[in-house]
C-alpha cells in the first residue's frame, strides 16, 4: 500500500495524510469484516470520516491518497497446495500376531499374513497411500497431510474392519495405528508415528 500527501500549504500536510490513513484503515477493516455497505465483495460503499476532515481546506491546497490492492490469489493457492501435500509418516502394528500365529501350519500364517496385507492395501488405495512392511509385525505408511481430515472423520474404520481377519481359532486381528505429521524430516515424522503407534499399543 502506498499513501501519497501533496500539499502547496505544507503546514497542512501531516493532518490530510492522518485523515487520509484513517480513511485506507476504515475501509480495511470494512472489507475484513464483511460489513452491509460494502459492493462488489469488499468495494466502500462509503468512508468514515474524521472531524478534522469537516475543516476548510486551506485556499489552493490539495491532497491525494492512493491505494494499490495486490492479488495474492496464486501465492494462496501455492501455499495451500504445499500444506495438502505435506508427508504424513505412519506406523502400523499388528498387536497380536503371535496369537495369531500360535500353533497355526506356516501355510495358515501366510494366509492371515496376506489377509492383513490385502485389508490394508485397500485401505490407503482410498487416499493414495503407500504401504511397505519393514518387519515381522510392523508397516510404513506414507500419504499426504490433505488426508488427515478425512480419516480423522473416519475415525481410522481400518482398526474395525481388520477385525475380519480370523485365524482358525476364533482370534481376530487387531492393529494400533501412529501418524506422525507437521514434522520438520521425515526422520522426525517417521519418529513420532513410532511413539504414536507404541502409545496406542500399550
Amino acid at each position: 500500500m502506498l499513501t501519497e500527501c501533496m500539499q502547496h500549504d505544507s503546514a497542512r500536510c501531516p493532518d490530510r495524510l492522518h485523515i487520509v490513513m484513517q480513511i485506507i484503515d476504515a475501509v480495511a477493516a470494512m472489507c475484513l469484516i464483511g460489513r452491509d455497505d460494502t459492493l462488489c465483495g469488499g468495494a466502500p460503499a462509503g468512508f468514515i470520516r474524521s472531524d478534522k476532515d469537516q475543516e476548510p481546506a486551506a485556499e489552493g491546497a490539495v491532497f491525494m491518497g492512493i491505494t494499490y490492492w495486490v492479488d495474492v490469489t496464486d501465492y494462496d493457492n501455492i501455499r495451500i497446495e504445499f500444506e495438502n501435500t505435506r508427508p504424513v509418516a505412519g506406523v502400523i502394528i499388528i498387536d497380536n500376531l503371535d496369537e495369531l500365529f500360535k500353533n497355526q501350519s506356516d501355510r495358515v500364517k501366510n494366509d492371515i499374513r496376506d489377509a492383513v496385507e490385502e485389508k490394508l492395501s485397500q485401505w490407503c488405495s482410498g487416499f493414495s497411500g503407500i504401504l511397505r512392511r519393514f518387519d515381522r509385525d510392523r508397516y510404513l505408511l506414507l500419504m499426504e497431510h490433505q488426508h488427515m481430515e478425512r480419516l480423522r472423520g473416519d475415525k481410522f474404520k481400518i482398526t474395525d474392519e481388520i477385525h475380519d481377519v480370523v485365524n482358525p481359532a476364533g482370534i481376530a486381528a487387531t492393529i494400533s495405528i501412529g501418524l506422525g505429521a507437521e514434522s520438520e524430516s521425515f526422520a522426525e515424522a517417521l519418529q513420532a508415528a513410532d511413539n504414536a503407534a507404541e502409545l496406542a499399543l500399550s
